[in-house]
């Protein structure tokens, strides 16, 4: 809650940094030197003027938690796809366009939070979600699902309202742990 508009590159030298909370501020992008940061598990980056990410996110190897809504994001990099650990993605009412392609390969993640963004599809990769249990992409501008939906099998609940959808995928039968569908 100050008028950040930059964070130091010496923040990488800080080698027992577990939470990086830098939020209500108007920090429009993070240094390269973030990557450095390997005790790294929460970033909490809400509430930003954020344009992009660096590459050098996807270093983060113990990253739990990652927290960028609220900002001015077009994309997420594609390295953000090394994160193992990564639980919680929480990326809505930025300006995202797509998701990375590879994004199935965080099987760790089981909440991905993507509303209020521009997003006009999904990658066949969200099939690959092995632990995925919240699903939120309401307000976006999707126009289908990809079939193997149904292969998401620990989702719980679906928030699909405010998109362009015309039809759901037969496949959607398929989720057994389903609770909570929002379309």
């Amino acid at each position: 809650g100050n008028k950040l508009k930059t964070l130091p590159k010496s923040i990488g030298e800080i080698d027992n940094l577990v939470i990086l909370s830098v939020f209500n501020n108007q920090i429009s992008f993070l240094p390269d030197s973030i990557g450095k940061l390997d005790n790294l598990v929460h970033i909490w980056f809400f509430n930003n003027q954020l344009n992009t990410l660096p590459k050098s996110i996807g270093n983060l190897e113990n990253l739990v938690q990652l927290m960028v809504f609220n900002n001015q994001l077009h994309s997420l990099p594609e390295s953000i796809t090394k994160l193992q650990k990564l639980t919680y993605l929480w990326a809505f009412n930025n300006q995202l366009r797509s998701l990375p392609l590879g994004v199935g390969q965080l099987q760790s993640l089981q909440y991905l939070e993507v509303f209020r963004n521009r997003l006009t599809s999904l990658p066949d990769s969200i099939c690959d979600f092995s632990n995925l249990n919240i699903l939120h992409v309401s307000n976006n501008h999707l126009a289908g699902l990809p079939e193997c939906f149904g292969q998401l099998k620990k989702l719980s609940v679906l928030y699909l309202y405010n998109n362009r959808l015309t039809s759901l995928p037969d496949s959607i039968g398929d989720l057994n742990n389903l609770e909570h569908l929002y379309a």
